[in-house]
């Protein structure tokens, strides 16, 4: 075969040679690394699930004593998965987050997410999130000490953060950026030990690109 000849494959499951593939170029794939992580979630994987990959030579688990991925130049890999809608999406972006403090205010606590949290979080965005999965995904809550929910962030299949929010009366505080620097510094572990997070903005949501003035 000639050398600009290519191969496809699908597979139902993730190779091992397909993560070395992707950790061996971080921060660049992150997103699609973390969506492969996330399979090994108890609810991160369903039949439905496809993983293509183009590439210069077949994917292997070995190649002689050497791991096939360490002979690879060119690829190209997507997770697919048409049963979770949305959440299965393939973002080119990065972001690097600073290391940012909870803001100096009151009556405020560190919290977690119950069913009737992820319900209120459900009607605050239009992303078609259910409260099922919102269950399953690493978050992070500011919370009033009465339980209330103030703020919020989530990390989606794919280890980017998704649902930023904070409620109106509490806005212009930082509270929105901080749980997310928060979620995105104790939360990525769930993933990978990497130490690589990541976050997509779409261009017209000015409201988010505000948290990251880069």
């Amino acid at each position: 075969m000639g050398s600009d000849c290519h191969h496809v494959q699908v597979f139902t499951d993730v190779l091992a040679g397909l993560l070395h593939l992707l950790e061996a170029r971080l921060p660049r794939f992150i997103t699609l690394l973390r969506r492969l992580q996330f399979t090994n979630f108890a609810t991160g994987k369903t039949d439905s699930a496809r993983i293509i990959i183009a590439s210069d030579m077949p994917l292997q688990e070995r190649h002689g004593n050497t791991p096939n991925s360490n002979i690879i130049r060119h690829f190209t890999a997507a997770y697919l998965d048409p049963s979770l809608g949305l959440d299965t999406n393939m973002w080119p972006s990065l972001a690097v987050c600073a290391s940012v403090r909870l803001p100096s205010t009151t009556g405020m606590v560190w919290g977690t997410g119950t069913a009737w949290d992820c319900e209120l979080v459900k009607s605050r965005t239009s992303v078609p999130r259910s409260v099922e999965l919102l269950l399953t995904l690493p978050s992070l809550f500011i919370k009033l000490e009465d339980g209330t929910p103030v703020a919020w962030a989530f990390l989606a299949v794919d280890g980017s953060l998704c649902s930023v929010h904070c409620e109106e009366p509490f806005r212009c505080r930082g509270l929105a950026k901080t749980v997310s620097a928060k979620l995105l510094r104790t939360k990525t572990s769930s993933f990978g030990n990497d130490n690589f997070a990541a976050a997509d903005v779409a261009p017209d949501n000015t409201s988010s690109q505000e948290m990251w003035p880069f």
